[in-house]
């Protein structure tokens, strides 16, 4: 049976199943919202010393299309810490606001700076269109920094730690007579690199209950004493920490047979050198028992019934508590437990029943206590009731606390699924009618009056209700709001019965009315013709048809093309003839440069340099020369005038920057032509010679870069080996000492493959976990897949360093990260570099691994080095997810792709990790570049009514061109829209289009090609199709006038991959989304069941393409076919005698296996 949303149904027979192919027309649970505004609030760190500056960065970033006007609303609440008295004191906490705007998608960033002494929050609300959007905080500490000599006194006792600890026990309670050693380890984490001295002091307080129970039995045990001890001083050690020490256990054993029955406060102090209070503190609660075993009794409870916990209850009801009892010792036990019911009215609290009951139970087994309390009949006054049981085994448990009153008016809306004791918030159709539902629940008749105020958007509704209710009676009152609004509602209402005075309630709802499954709407995109000659006007259109009620919307049109763009060439000249060409970047100090003569000639002054530098870099092999010459030196400082080539490269964990330089020096009275390397001033040769002019040559083959002059030819004079196969800045420059210089260039030349860098934003996603591996959304994405939902992820920004997307980072257990970035511009090449200190990276692009380095989950290691990503990189939306791990008490063996590895109980170290790329385009050759137009149009369509929206782009199409349209309202998609159409300046066309959409893995793909003579004679042509640069279709043919040719390509891949078609001197690119198929499953039925129940499998498919499955569930098999975003439901009956694990088996396009088990509740027994 096919559903199209799904509802309650009472089914009348044993095996159901549906599929649901449209979830819900909302389906709470399944839509995401991505924010206008997102903000975060970040600092360089988070512990800073006294007086430090402390800046807070606000990172507002314009997700859309269009400019925002937003409002922060901020607070700096800045304090300092007592740790004696254990509170912050506020310095000056004030409210101030900042309005500004936004533009399109872009990133504004607000600083704040203000000294730091002690704890620093920046608390930050983010309002647009009149609401608040997003509330943030940020919080950073401050530490004292060791001194030797005296401490200023004004907040010493004030201020943050700058160690933290954590300890260990190995139990809560402890029993007389054990004769034990308490194992205290107290573990110091420090949070700088800094030297502390430290005292750590281990006290003690007891403290012992009067029980109420048989004073012969506590006597007994020796519990029948009054004591107010004051704080005991158990143990007391040194410790330090100096500068190289980051972490340090210190043991304490402390003698159970010394402790007295009773219950303990344990509270650990650490005091630092010149301070009298202690810089942290932590306490501990444990128990020493009566009962001479290792372990003892356990006492909980529990209470349920037809009224709800704090439920006003009437006289003469029932109620009914639970106590559940293990016995965990390995002999019987027989101990009392007190029941006390109190009683509280307008006369104060007593105690109308205290009531012992001995309990017999055997070892390592539970009972349950079963205590049934009758209210009191009398209906003439207001009360409450509290039922304890109290034990010298267990803390006090209160059972059931309750109200006993005359009258009590309860409020309620329909829809609705709760009482209105809070504020509410309430989804309104606004086709239904809001109720507001007033119920007597007391036992007496009451009068009452309601008023009740609705408001949305400055309108206001008031509404007047009363009534006479008798005891279980309800007055339902219908509330129109409004219908295409959001609001609030606001209730006060007044009730008396006889006797009992006037009562008062209030509360307050917010109301969201959605009204957008009332609007419907078809889009439909065309355009007059498929191909275009470049230049043509083209006319597309958009037509959209009302099926729904009248709507204010907005149309949102984005065109999408690749064209080649660039094609430089592989040769750049400048002879200086008049002016100095558009390819350089000039930098100097003290310099002044004119084009003069056809030569550039520069003069310099004291302690000058200049530098002129192509605005590109250069990959792979280049030749380089230019000419050069003296008009004056003064014979005193040193002076030089250079060739270069500058290249990045990893060494021991750091990006090192080099340059290979040709020069011409005087130096110490002589004149050299010479070669050098920057990076550890690598001198390599030094020439002798007395020329005034000359020529310098860098030449990189290979890995090698050689460097040369002219002197009746060209001389080597030396050569060096580079790791990069980027050449990131090239170009010539010179240096002055003292006195005045002049020097020149000429006939500059340079060949190679032209290449420019992407610039990108450094904002990354971080999450920490103690999970180290598979990481999976509530979709099961794994984490490193590009549409991995990451919305509710912290932010890092980090200062990009020469224009080098990067993290520096420490962490603390595992910390995994995500971008996600747009190329524009097809990738020639592209590098990542990385480095780690104490664990161990993987790291993916567009969801393949690409690089471990370092230790494996739980492991420690130090590695660096670079990798060459351009392969995995494409046109389009790019993800980069990176794991970084730290040492750990538990390991994940060496599988190279981490499976999950929770680790117990802690345990994680820190670690370093630094990571950044750089992606670069060819200008050479030119590059396919990703170009947009869109449009964003306001319509008004009443019920009925249909529009056609022409638009005639303005922009320089080339190409496939696609089109896509969203129609929304109030931020709601009404309606989608796709189209495509061809661009040529040939007399000749192709087209490129696939099957389907979206692809499973392995899964064939039509590739559908055509071939279009639109000129006035025949033609022959060459066809190409190339996935990922190989070649997997080649043909030669020739057409008439007008005439056309189809193929078809049939091919298949793992993952995302693109596809190249090139008919002669035209080619149109092709991304080919592969998708991983995804089935979320659960098993539905009680926890605990009788013999015959019934349990229900749930299936739900969050990708975009079909899955197929088999499932065998319940002793029966089902072949199903799940589509995008819909769901399998069926429920089996199972037959059991004795706990079992129910079990559905999934195969087919996911292999899966879910599980629960459930408890055979007719062997529970209570007694």
């Amino acid at each position: 049976m096919l559903f199209n949303n799904l509802s309650v149904i009472d089914w009348k027979f044993d095996v159901y199943s549906f599929i649901v192919s449209n979830f819900v027309s909302r389906p709470n649970g399944f839509k995401a919202y991505m924010p206008e505004v997102t903000m975060s609030i970040q600092t360089d760190k988070e512990i800073y010393h006294y007086g430090e500056n402390v800046t807070f960065k606000v990172v507002l970033r314009n997700m859309r299309n269009v400019t925002k006007d937003v409002e922060i609303r901020y607070k700096l609440w800045t304090t300092v810490r007592d740790e004696y008295r254990n509170v912050d004191i506020p310095l000056y906490p004030n409210y101030e606001t900042k309005e500004l705007t936004i533009p399109p998608n872009s990133t504004t960033i607000l600083n704040f700076t203000i000294p730091s002494y002690g704890t620093e929050s920046f608390i930050a609300d983010l309002l647009y269109d009149g609401r608040v959007k997003s509330h943030n905080y940020r919080i950073v500490f401050t530490y004292h920094r060791h001194v030797h000599g005296s401490i200023g006194t004004k907040f010493a006792q004030l201020i943050a730690s700058p160690v933290d600890f954590t300890f260990t026990l190995p139990a809560q309670r402890f029993y007389v007579g054990d004769g034990k050693e308490l194992p205290l380890e107290i573990t110091m984490q420090k949070k700088f690199y800094d030297h502390f001295d430290y005292r750590i002091k281990v006290h003690v307080k007891r403290f012992v209950r009067n029980y109420g129970i048989d004073e012969e039995y506590l006597e007994n045990l020796g519990l029948l004493q009054e004591l107010n001890l004051t704080d005991e001083i158990l143990m007391e050690k040194n410790a330090s920490l100096d500068t190289e020490t980051w972490r340090l256990t210190v043991p304490f054993d402390i003698s159970i047979s010394k402790l007295k029955v009773g219950n303990y406060k344990l509270k650990i102090e650490i005091y630092a050198e010149g301070i009298p209070h202690p810089v942290k503190m932590k306490s501990y609660y444990l128990s020493v028992l009566p009962h001479p075993v290792s372990y003892g009794i356990h006492g909980y409870y529990t209470y349920y019934g037809t009224r709800y916990f704090y439920k006003h209850l009437k006289p003469g009801e029932n109620v009914t508590s639970f106590l559940n009892v293990t016995n965990k010792a390995s002999t019987d036990l027989e101990f009392p437990i007190v029941i006390r019911i109190s009683e509280t009215n307008e006369n104060g609290t007593r105690i109308i029943k205290n009531e012992s009951i001995y309990m017999t139970i055997p070892a390592n087994q539970t009972k349950t206590l079963i205590y049934n309390f009758t209210i009191p009949p009398d209906t003439s006054y207001y009360r409450s009731y509290k039922i304890e049981a109290i034990s010298p085994f267990f803390t006090n448990g209160i059972l059931s606390f309750f109200d006993v009153g005359d009258s009590h008016l309860e409020i309620t809306l329909n829809p609705g699924e709760k009482s209105w004791y809070n504020d509410w918030e309430i989804n309104l159709d606004p086709t239904k009618t809001l109720w507001f539902n007033v119920t007597n629940d007391g036992f007496l008749d009451a009068n009452y009056s309601c008023t009740i105020k609705a408001t949305s958007k400055g309108e206001t509704k008031s509404f007047n209700f009363s009534g006479y209710l008798r005891p279980n009676e309800t007055d339902a009152h219908s509330v129109t709001f409004f219908k295409k609004s959001s609001g609030n509602l606001w209730y006060d209402c007044t009730y008396f019965t006889k006797g009992s005075g006037i009562h008062e309630l209030s509360g307050k709802a917010s109301v969201i009315v959605d009204y957008t499954p009332l609007i419907k709407a078809d889009l439909f995109l065309s355009t007059d013709k498929r191909f275009y000659q470049k230049g043509e006007p083209v006319n597309l259109m958009a037509d959209v048809i009302n099926r729904g009620i009248e709507f204010d919307g907005s149309l949102h049109t984005e065109l999408t093309w690749i064209s080649r763009v660039g094609g430089i060439g592989n040769e750049l000249v400048d002879t200086f003839d008049s002016d100095i060409a558009e390819f350089w970047e000039s930098s100097s100090m003290g310099c002044i440069e004119e084009v003069k003569d056809g030569r550039l000639e520069i003069e310099m002054l004291d302690d000058s340099f200049y530098s002129l530098g192509l605005k590109y870099s250069l990959y792979g092999d280049f030749d380089m020369q230019v000419d050069f010459g003296i008009d004056s030196w003064s014979p005193s400082g040193n002076k030089s005038i250079s060739l270069y080539a500058g290249f990045v490269y990893v060494e021991n964990g750091t990006d090192r920057f080099e340059n290979v330089i040709a020069a011409r020096e005087y130096e110490g009275g002589e004149y050299y032509v010479f070669y050098y390397v920057t990076e550890g001033e690598e001198y390599v040769k030094k020439i002798p010679t007395t020329d005034t002019s000359g020529k310098l040559r860098l030449v990189r083959h290979g890995d090698r870069v050689y460097a040369y002059y002219y002197s009746n030819g060209w001389k080597e004079i030396g050569n060096h080996t580079v790791s990069s196969n980027i050449s990131i800045e090239v170009g010539i420059g010179g240096s002055n000492e003292e006195n005045k210089s002049k020097i020149f260039f000429d006939n500059f030349r340079v060949t190679g493959s032209f290449i420019r860098q992407v610039f990108l934003d450094n904002f990354w996603g971080y999450y920490d976990s103690d999970l180290c591996g598979n990481l999976t959304d509530s979709e099961g994405r794994l984490w490193y897949e590009d549409d991995f939902d990451d919305s509710g992820w912290g932010t890092k920004y980090t200062e990009s360093w020469m224009y080098t997307a990067w993290i520096y980072d420490d962490y603390y257990g595992n910390r995994y990260y995500r971008k996600t970035f747009e190329l524009l511009k097809e990738p020639i090449a592209a590098e990542l570099r990385y480095s780690v200190e104490d664990g161990g990276i993987w790291v993916y692009v567009n969801g393949e691994l690409v690089k471990h380095a370092g230790a494996d989950c739980g492991g420690k290691d130090t590695t660096s080095g670079s990798i060459d990503i351009t392969e995995y990189l494409h046109l389009g939306n790019n993800t980069i997810a990176i794991l970084a791990t730290t040492e750990s008490s538990s390991s994940g063996g060496s599988n190279p792709i981490p499976t999950p590895t929770p680790t117990p109980g802690g345990g994680h170290g820190y670690g370093t990790m630094d990571i950044g790329f750089r992606i670069y385009y060819s200008l050479s050759e030119g590059h396919m570049e990703m170009q947009r137009w869109t449009n964003d149009t306001q319509i008004h369509l009443g019920e009925n009514q249909s529009l056609r929206i022409n638009y005639h782009p303005d922009a320089d199409l080339i190409g496939k061109v696609r089109v896509s349209s969203i129609l929304s309202s109030d931020g709601n998609t009404i309606a989608t829209g796709k189209h495509e159409f061809y661009v040529y300046d040939k007399d000749y066309a192709l087209s490129l289009s696939t099957d389907k959409e979206f692809y499973k893995a392995n899964e064939s793909v039509i590739v559908q090609l055509l071939a279009k003579n639109k000129g006035n004679i025949e033609d022959e042509y060459t066809l190409t199709l190339q996935k990922d640069n190989v070649t997997i279709f080649s043909t030669s043919f020739s057409l008439q006038p007008g005439d056309e040719k189809d193929f078809n390509v049939v091919t298949s891949s793992p993952s995302n991959f693109t596809l190249k078609a090139k008919l002669n001197d035209i080619e149109i690119l092709e991304p080919v989304e592969v998708v991983k198929p995804i089935v979320n499953a659960s098993i539905i039925s009680m926890d605990i069941v009788p013999s015959e129940f019934n349990a229900s499998l749930l299936l739900y498919n969050p990708t975009k393409v079909n899955e197929s499955l088999e499932i065998l569930f319940g002793g029966e098999r089902f072949n199903v076919t799940l589509p995008p975003n819909g769901a399998f439901f069926v429920t089996k009956q199972f037959r059991i005698s004795r706990n079992t694990t129910i079990n559905a088996t999934i195969s087919g396009d996911v292999n899966l296996k879910v599980e629960k088990e459930v408890i055979y509740g007719e062997k529970v027994k209570i007694t």
